[in-house]
């Protein structure tokens, strides 16, 4: 989970400037509440009546493992808060020690920064987060403080222009999707209002607001503190569209230029309700917030979500325990499975132990990455014999200092999405 409590008293000193407009895309468009379109397809896992297996084994739909080990020696950041991918490039957002978007290739090397730290032209204040238009060769990078959105070119980093975002209302984004010509943020109301939403559509002219989207109260159980909220809600899918979802929200939601609706929808008896969000709210001292959150043992958290082949795969939190869940769209079968088996990291005995976090998902496979902060703890796992002897670039592992930069670990596809 991303913390961003420095962020939000930050936020508060939010600084309105005159955006710019350097895209050809259309900046017009009516402004509706909770404007979602019905899905007559919306699929539904009924979790309480679902095969419960003991454990998913990467190697099901994985074929292979590739390590990468970014460069440490000529730039150095802190952790990884964000990946993004494409054929050739990965691009990594460190939001509170590097703070910056990082730009490396494939194998490691890193290329350049996209932006600095700064108040000036091309300059960011903090990067919250970022998204990538990839037709257009454009990387769009979210100053949190200033709420104003920059925008570059992926292959150069010029500085292409700004837009600022939510001007007209007392909210904060700390989160933007790219699809199709338009942006999506996710919304935190921070003064009472009676227009109360989790997601909103915007033109990448001047960030005028067209659409709103998802009672907060209905579709995220009332939530509204961002100190606790997810580090991913968005996910890419393809160019087209992406996936939506807030901490406490049992819906996963469809966003494209054209369509914003329901798409598969979690029931259970478990699953965290309204009620149990106003008793942390009304009982929970300030510091002690998380540790009413997972007391409740209730349902929450859908995350590390990525679909492949007709199939939906992602993880939810009941209390403390983590549940990895697979979907098949063509038979509406579910599997719930206890542990992760990756037996492309480690050795069959012990596959049970499994470090990297997830990051995000391509058209050939998925990014998981171990953090700095982790570094030392996964490399005890050579000591102890725990990583699979075909290990991609096990020997430079075993060379790795504490301090270097995070690993990433690329799980490739055993087929691809169009064959």
């Amino acid at each position: 989970m991303l913390d961003l409590k420095n962020a939000k008293s930050v936020l508060d000193h939010f600084i309105r400037l005159s955006s710019i407009c350097f895209l050809l895309s259309s900046c017009s468009g009516p402004r509706q509440d909770d404007n979602l379109m019905e899905n007559k397809n919306l699929y539904s896992i009924d979790l309480d009546h679902s095969t419960k297996e003991r454990s998913f084994v990467f190697s099901s739909i994985f074929c292979d493992l590739e390590t990468i080990i970014l460069d440490s020696e000529e730039k150095v950041i802190g952790n990884i808060d964000k990946i993004q991918a494409d054929d050739s490039t990965i691009y990594i957002l460190d939001i509170n020690i590097s703070k910056g978007v990082f730009k490396y290739s494939r194998n490691g090397n890193y290329i350049q920064q996209i932006g600095n730290i700064g108040s000036g032209p091309g300059e960011y204040i903090k990067p919250f987060d970022f998204t990538l238009d990839q037709k257009n060769r454009i990387i769009y990078i979210l100053d949190g403080p200033r709420q104003r959105i920059n925008k570059y070119e992926m292959t150069s980093g010029k500085y292409l222009g700004h837009f600022e975002i939510n001007k007209d209302d007392p909210i904060r984004s700390y989160h933007i999707q790219y699809n199709d010509g338009v942006i999506f943020t996710d919304v935190y109301t921070l003064a009472p209002s009676k227009r109360d939403f989790l997601l909103q559509k915007l033109d990448t002219c001047k960030g005028k607001q067209q659409s709103t989207f998802l009672n907060a109260t209905q579709y995220n159980k009332g939530w509204k503190n961002p100190s606790y909220i997810h580090d991913h809600v968005f996910y890419t899918v393809n160019e087209e569209s992406s996936r939506f979802m807030q901490v406490f929200m049992n819906t996963i939601i469809y966003i494209s230029r054209e369509k914003v609706m329901p798409y598969l929808s979690l029931q259970s008896e478990d699953i965290m309700t309204a009620e149990d969000i106003a008793s942390i709210e009304k009982n929970a001292p300030i510091h002690s917030v998380f540790d009413y959150i997972f007391s409740k043992n209730k349902i929450f958290d859908i995350n590390s979500y990525f679909e492949h082949d007709g199939r939906i795969y992602f993880v939810y939190r009941n209390g403390l325990t983590s549940t990895f869940t697979t979907y098949d769209t063509e038979t509406n079968e579910t599997k719930l499975y206890d542990t992760i088996a990756d037996d492309l990291l480690f050795e069959k005995d012990n596959m049970h132990v499994w470090f990297p976090k997830f990051g995000c998902a391509g058209n050939e496979g998925v990014y998981y990455y171990v953090n700095t902060n982790a570094i030392g703890n996964f490399m005890e796992g050579f000591s102890l014999n725990l990583f699979s002897k075909n290990l991609n670039k096990s020997d430079k592992l075993k060379k790795m200092k504490d301090d270097a930069n995070p690993v990433i670990f690329f799980y490739k596809y055993k087929t691809l999405p169009d064959e």
